[in-house]
C-alpha cells in the first residue's frame, strides 16, 4: 500500500511561484489548523497575531 502525501498550504503557494514570507507562513499553518471550521476574516487575524505579533 502506498502511503499519499498532502502537500502544505505553504508547499502549494511556493509551487505556484508565490515568495513565502515568514507571514505568510504564519497564515497558512492558521488556515490548515483551522480545516474543519470556516473561521471568518477577523478570526484569521486574530490567530495569526497570537502566533505573532508582528
Amino acid at each position: 500500500m502506498t502511503e499519499e502525501r498532502q502537500s502544505t498550504l505553504a508547499e502549494l503557494c511556493i509551487a505556484k511561484g508565490m515568495r513565502m514570507t515568514e507571514q505568510r507562513r504564519v497564515i497558512a499553518t492558521v488556515i490548515e489548523e483551522a480545516s474543519d471550521e470556516h473561521p471568518d476574516v477577523e478570526e484569521l487575524y486574530r490567530r495569526s497575531v497570537a502566533i505573532d505579533p508582528g
